[in-house]
């Protein structure tokens, strides 16, 4: 572990059946010290110590075990994050997850990219979105980028196999797109290739997400084709696929085309959708990116005092998410 572990990750990594009872004599020597946390009790241990043991499981020739264990945890703990990052659930909760959990999710990614390449482009996609939530650390897009281009470096597979590698390798591009937003065309670049082979293969929810936040994007880049991507997306959230997040996207990017164009009917009836959406999740991510297209709106108009008032609330929002990226 690194910075840190609960009970449910040491019980699912450590082969020892009396590891409880082994953790409570360690806790009693002050080799192990708990900080306690709203929901469960996290441990740690000193350095020194840390590295010492790290040295006596390297001898038991026994690190590679323990080593994959800790990713299989970690990969399927970035699942949930990453589901719960797009539900309407208490996101501040998750969030002091994520922080607690950052570096041992970096670890198993470090670990997964050497020796489980092959299943590692799920957690690639799943930490960039994490990272990106509270951090956007310009050291992980960098290794998320990485990480795409190896995969795709691979020698090919065929049928299934490859129809799920695609499918991994869009949500990775979608995830870099949106936590590289504003940064140049390179987030342009990531989603448009997301939107490519969702197409091809059939993914018509990645697809969905990925068109919505490439209107988003664009409007950082003026990219073409944007207005199009968003009614398209819009189509698969209302016809298709009912979900909140991606909806939710779809109606604030209406509600900003309606501005742009001044149809302020329309604007108003896409922004009672999205206000009525937003109700479940006041305090999100979508939350924050919704308050700064309406900022952007009103910028657009000139209306640079109610703009501010607008960031202002976006901010509030990215700082208790912790979302150094967009604060």
């Amino acid at each position: 572990f690194v910075d840190g572990w609960t009970l449910d990750a040491l019980e699912a990594i450590a082969e020892d059946r009396n590891v409880i009872e082994d953790l409570e004599q360690l806790v009693n020597k002050s080799l192990v010290i708990v900080h306690e946390r709203a929901t469960e009790m996290r441990y740690f241990m000193l350095e020194t110590i840390r590295q010492y043991a790290r040295e006596k499981l390297l001898e038991s020739k026994q690190a590679p075990v323990a080593r994959d264990r800790h990713f299989v945890y970690f990969d399927n703990l970035s699942e949930t994050m990453w589901q719960a990052f797009r539900s309407p659930i208490n996101q501040l909760a998750w969030r002091d997850k994520v922080d607690d959990e950052l570096e041992n999710l970096r670890a198993a990614l470090e670990w997964g990219l050497e020796n489980k390449f092959e299943n590692a482009i799920h957690l690639v996609a799943n930490f960039c979105v994490v990272s990106g939530w509270i951090s956007g650390l310009t050291e992980d897009l960098a290794l998320v980028r990485s990480a795409i281009e190896r995969i795709k470096s691979l020698p090919p597979v065929e049928a299934d196999a490859h129809i799920q590698r695609q499918k991994m390798i869009a949500k990775a591009l979608f995830a870099l797109g949106m936590v590289d937003m504003g940064r140049g065309d390179s987030s342009i670049t990531a989603l448009q290739e997301a939107i490519a082979i969702s197409r091809f293969t059939g993914d018509r929810l990645m697809l969905g997400y990925s068109l919505e936040m490439y209107y988003t994007a664009a409007r950082f880049n003026d990219a073409p084709g944007a207005a199009e991507a968003a009614q398209e997306g819009l189509l698969i959230f209302t016809d298709e696929i009912d979900d909140h997040w991606g909806l939710g996207m779809a109606y604030q990017n209406m509600v900003s085309i309606a501005a742009q164009k001044g149809d302020l009917d329309e604007k108003e009836k896409y922004f009672g959708k999205l206000k009525e959406l937003l109700r479940e999740v006041p305090t999100s991510f979508q939350s924050g990116i919704f308050f700064l297209g309406i900022a952007f709106d009103e910028m657009n108009r000139e209306n640079y005092e109610t703009a501010k008032q607008i960031l202002e609330n976006g901010l509030n929002i990215f700082r208790l998410l912790r979302n150094k990226n967009f604060e």
